[in-house]
Order: structure tokens, then C-alpha cells, then sequence
């Protein structure tokens, strides 16, 4: 028994189709809602229909379909009406890929644009670019030079922005391109956790923002560390921007029952109860954080999400709900966030 259908939009472009290249021809010559034809002693019966959204053809030897001709054209109008779903799906999922690809490249654009601009605050381009070419090597050495108190800042900066550019990179193969099972290898999680914070210690020094001493934690697990840095590193970024200056960041480790968790604890912008579990949802952004940052995407925390569930992962957000009022208006709460991993991807 064989059933086939083909969908092609209004400019004749196919949408979807199950059509095998031997009825090519048959379709091309159809004209008609419903008609009986023979090959090769087995009875078929095709029929195409259009409206202003496409085309729909369908042809079948099932006998129950070939010989009721109602029944073959209420099913051929099914398909029709399959049309105009499947290309809404179409063109919602290239409009969601649009924004995302924007957003890609708006951040690599961003994070490439600050390299450029610490790297011209130390050679500048306009002199760089009248200084002749056999002199140029010299004439950085000497701003280097020059500038030597800036370079470690600045060093620090443009390694912070490229693991930035990277997370961008990891964030499209692992959510946005074809599936790939997380790529697990064995890490310390401090070791693994600290090589992501220390590129944010100038950023919480300019805050006065202090990190308390971190205890030791020697436990090891098997985790994908892509994906773990680009989730830390959003973490990070979010508390550069939302931390109260003259504060501090707690981090801790510790088991419970069948999980591992990181916490990391701050005082950051105040979060209302009923916010706590839109956080994670794409494009959502708090209340505070609407005030003090209006260009914000509202996107890291889900990424967040996202990526840990490849993992087996999830983070977990609490507020202790007391708002506390700087100088600025901005309020601010105790908040935690628990990034809770399985204990069965622990290992010695």
C-alpha cells in the first residue's frame, strides 16, 4: 500500500513532500481533485488541490481510499490544511533563528569592539596608522612602553571578552545546532570554577565588590566544560552588572541526598518571589533589573537553564525578599543561586 503527498507553497516551492521522483510526472500532469489511474495492474487514485496559501497532491493505491472518491477528497483536504500549519512552523522557526543569530552576532560584534578599543587605548590607531611601516614594530614597543601600568588591565579585559566570544560560539553548537551528547571529562570543580571567576576580579574589584574565601573542595565530576563555562560565565557577568557596590559574593560547595550543589550567594538586585521562577524563561527580565539596565535581552539566565539541562543539571534562584534601598533608589536583596548537579556524575 502506498501513500504519497505533496505540499507546495503559493509560488510553487516545496514545503513538504513524501513523493518519490517515479509520480513526478504524474503530478506535473494532474489537473484534477480526484482521478482514477493504472500501473502496472495496481489502481491509484490522485488528485490536486490549491488555495491562495499552495498546493496539495495526493495520490494512493489504498483501496479503501480508491474507491470511495469522497473520502479520498475530505483526505485531500486534510492536507491542504496541513499546508498552511507547516509553513506558520516554517516561518515562526526562521523568525526565531533570525533573532537569534542578531543576538549572536550583536554580542561577537560588542565583545570584538572592546578588544579593539582596549588595544587602541594603548596604540592608538590614528598614529599607528601615520607611523611608516618598517617603524611600526618599534612604535609599539614603545607604547607598550609607555602604557606598561595599563597592560595587565587591559590583558585581563580582552581575555574575559574572548571567553566571551567563545561562549557565543558554544552557545550555537550546543542549543542551536544538531544534537551532540554533553562531552564529559573529569574536572575539580573549584579548579574548573575558579578559571572562569578570576577573569571577573577586576570588574568586582571596580565595585568593591569582594569574593569571600572559598573553602577547599578537592571533589571531582564528570561534566561537559563548555557548557559549564558558559554557564558560569553568565552567572559572572550577570553579578558584574547587578551586585551592590561594597558588597561581597559567597561561593560554597556542599552535597544533599542524591545532588551536588555550587552556591553562589551575592547581594543583587531585588527579586519579588513571583519572579523567581520566570528568571529562566526566554526574554524575561525583573523588575529591577528593567531600571537599571534598559537594554538588556533577558536571555542569560535561560541559556543557563537550557545548557544544564544537556547535562542533567539545573539552577535553582532564592531571595531572602528584604529589600534593601541604597542611595541610588536601586533595591537590592540577598539572593542565592544553586546550581544542583547529580551526584551519580561525581567521581574521585
Amino acid at each position: 500500500m502506498e501513500t504519497y503527498i505533496h505540499l507546495l507553497d503559493e509560488k510553487r516551492r516545496k514545503i513538504y513532500s513524501t513523493l518519490p521522483n517515479k509520480f513526478i510526472e504524474k503530478f506535473q500532469s494532474c489537473k484534477v481533485e480526484s482521478e482514477i489511474f493504472v500501473v502496472d495492474g495496481n489502481k491509484y487514485r490522485h488528485g490536486l488541490i490549491l488555495n491562495k496559501d499552495g498546493f496539495a497532491y495526493l495520490i494512493t493505491n489504498d483501496r479503501e481510499i480508491v474507491d470511495r472518491p469522497r473520502l479520498f477528497k475530505e483526505k485531500l483536504k486534510v492536507r491542504l490544511d496541513l499546508l498552511m500549519v507547516i509553513k506558520n512552523i516554517q516561518i515562526s522557526t526562521k523568525a526565531r533563528s533570525e533573532v537569534k543569530n542578531r543576538r549572536i552576532i550583536h554580542n561577537l560584534r560588542t565583545l570584538n569592539a572592546h578588544n579593539i578599543q582596549d588595544l587602541y587605548s594603548i596604540i592608538p590607531e590614528d598614529l599607528l596608522i601615520k607611523t611608516k611601516k618598517e617603524e611600526r614594530k618599534k612604535f609599539i614597543e614603545y607604547k607598550i612602553k609607555e602604557e606598561i601600568s595599563k597592560i595587565p588591565s587591559i590583558l585581563m579585559n580582552i581575555m574575559k571578552n574572548n571567553i566571551g566570544i567563545k561562549t557565543e560560539f558554544s552557545v550555537a553548537e550546543k542549543l542551536y545546532g544538531p544534537y551532540q551528547k554533553p562531552k564529559r571529562t573529569r574536572h575539580e570543580i573549584k579548579n574548573a570554577l575558579m578559571s572562569i571567576l578570576h577573569l571577573f576580579f577586576q570588574d568586582f574589584h571596580k565595585k568593591n565588590v569582594s569574593v569571600e574565601e572559598i573553602e577547599d573542595c578537592n571533589q571531582a565530576i564528570m561534566l561537559d566544560y563548555e557548557i559549564f563555562q558558559v554557564v558560569m560565565y553568565q552567572i559572572f557577568d550577570n553579578a558584574i552588572k547587578y551586585t551592590k557596590e561594597d558588597s561581597s559574593i559567597k561561593i560554597t560547595f556542599f552535597n544533599k541526598e542524591d545532588y551536588f550543589f555550587i552556591s553562589i550567594e551575592m547581594l543583587s538586585l531585588y527579586i519579588e518571589n513571583e519572579e523567581l521562577e520566570k528568571l529562566t524563561k526566554e526574554g524575561y527580565r525583573g523588575r529591577e533589573a528593567k531600571k537599571v539596565n534598559k537594554k538588556g535581552q533577558g536571555i542569560g539566565m535561560f541559556l543557563v537553564k537550557e545548557l544544564l539541562e544537556l547535562e542533567q543539571a539545573e539552577i535553582k534562584v532564592f531571595t531572602d525578599g528584604i529589600g534593601i534601598i541604597g542611595k541610588d533608589g536601586v533595591k537590592h536583596s540577598r539572593n542565592k543561586f544553586l546550581v544542583k548537579y547529580p551526584k551519580k556524575l561525581l567521581v574521585k
